[in-house]
């Protein structure tokens, strides 16, 4: 099967509906990713796991960088990190941290894997950065509405908007210290909050 590129992939659309069979295929590819890593993980051996013919596979996804990206985006639920606007700004970011938190805390393994893998294949990196992006500009949109109700007067809000998730993988990652509630609302409080409002602390 000839691969495509990342472009190509980019474009099939990441939120169309997914049957039961395709989310079981995508639950079994992240398991394998788990436990064996990207380099060594392939379609047949997903194909073989989830008791599905390699066609059935490569109908939804032309290769193998298109269905980890979409195993990843599956497992992680990472078109609902970012929350409803409220009218809150305190809660929607807590909410926020407290989705990323719950989502991503107990992949520490697949994600560190994931960032390795990005590094080798240039495909898989330009699939899993578009998801990337698809977060932020979601999160961006919500920061950006509080910004034109001047909520928001940070004169960068995107900025600000990258330390606390950066704090969250370092903790998940690297150091393994833990990514409790305490911790969120202490980054809302004492880092998000001033520094997107300054005047009104």
């Amino acid at each position: 099967m000839t691969r495509v590129s990342a472009e190509t992939t980019a474009a099939v659309d990441p939120e169309a509906d997914l049957t039961v069979r395709e989310q079981e295929i995508l639950a079994v590819c992240a398991e394998l990713l788990t436990e064996i890593g990207y380099e060594r993980l392939t379609i047949d051996a997903v194909a073989a796991r989830a008791r599905a013919s390699k066609a059935t596979i490569y109908r939804r996804w032309p290769g193998k960088p298109a269905l980890v990206g979409a195993a990843m985006r599956y497992i992680t639920d990472s078109d609902n990190i970012a929350p409803q606007y409220t009218g809150d700004l305190r809660a929607d970011l807590l909410t926020l941290l407290t989705n990323a938190r719950d989502r991503l805390a107990d992949k520490a393994p697949l994600l560190a894997g994931m960032v390795h893998a990005m590094q080798e294949d240039p495909e898989l990196a330009g699939l899993l950065r578009a998801d990337i992006d698809r977060c932020r500009a979601t999160t961006d949109a919500l920061l950006a509405r509080y910004s034109a109700e001047g909520v928001i007067t940070a004169p960068d809000p995107e900025f600000v908007r990258e330390l606390a998730p950066a704090t969250l993988m370092t903790r998940i990652l690297i150091t393994g210290e833990p990514v409790d509630d305490c911790l969120l609302n202490r980054l809302v409080d004492r880092v998000l909050m001033p520094l997107l409002s300054p005047a009104e602390r």
